[in-house]
């Protein structure tokens, strides 16, 4: 049923998304270069040394930018859209916290080789994001609270959000993004906020993304973002773009 309730534009949401994310990836980047390395916690355990390193898993990492975007390009009920925003801020404002009183450290192995795309792909994510962080991890929290947005929004894609969600979070493990206990625990805060504050608001607003053409382009529009990134990386490989050695950390 397609809700009568105020809906919002194309345009609203992207203005919306964007006001959203700027502070957030401000919130999560501003302390990181304030904290040494050598004050952050080690949170891995022994079972985190029995994930592997994979650098091909970047493609599915390359996903993250999508995931973040679809929920604003889906929800279309304002107080459904308001409730889901004011988790993500949410979200950032406990990790950024953390990152000040609790920061994390996540040891990350070397990149033997930059003249593959995979492990030039992964040493440019290292260059710009700091293994020291909050904690949890704030990336398996936005993944699972969009992701089951997502899923609860339109049936017709529920299983392939579960199953992304999953994915994403593991490569992150993959790429030593982050620990289990962070990726577990972030997972568990971003399922609890979505259950507790925004799937009460989806609920009412009687799943006004369940449009066939709503939800083809918005998946378009979130996939082409992420094309985009990839491309624009890979051009930067090409052309020669190398950063500093990075050694174990």
């Amino acid at each position: 049923m397609e809700d009568k309730r105020p809906q919002t534009t194309t345009r609203q949401r992207i203005f919306l998304a964007l006001a959203t994310y700027i502070p957030s990836l401000g919130l999560y980047f501003f302390p990181l270069g304030l904290l040494p390395q050598r004050e952050a916690h080690n949170m891995t355990t022994g079972w985190d040394a029995w994930v592997p390193f994979v650098p091909q898993a970047i493609v599915v990492y390359a996903l993250v930018p999508a995931v973040l975007i679809l929920p604003f390009m889906l929800i279309r009920n304002r107080r459904t859209l308001f409730r889901f925003t004011v988790g993500v801020l949410a979200l950032a404002l406990v990790v950024f916290l953390s990152s000040l009183f609790f920061p994390v450290h996540t040891p990350r192995p070397g990149i033997p080789t930059q003249e593959n795309f995979s492990f030039w792909s992964v040493a440019l994510l290292y260059t710009v994001d700091s293994p020291a962080r909050g904690f949890p991890s704030l990336l398996a929290a936005l993944v699972v609270l969009s992701l089951s947005a997502v899923g609860s929004l339109t049936r017709r894609v529920s299983y392939a959000a579960t199953l992304t969600a999953v994915m994403i979070i593991l490569s992150a493990l993959v790429l030593s993004q982050q620990s289990l206990l962070a990726a577990i625990s972030g997972s568990l805060l971003g399922l609890g906020v979505y259950l507790l504050w925004v799937r009460p608001a989806i609920r009412d607003s009687n799943g006004s993304a369940d449009n066939t053409s709503h939800i083809q382009k918005s998946l378009r529009h979130a996939l082409g973002l992420s094309a985009a990134i990839i491309l624009l990386a890979y051009l930067l490989f090409s052309v020669g773009l190398r950063f500093s050695v990075l050694l174990p950390v």
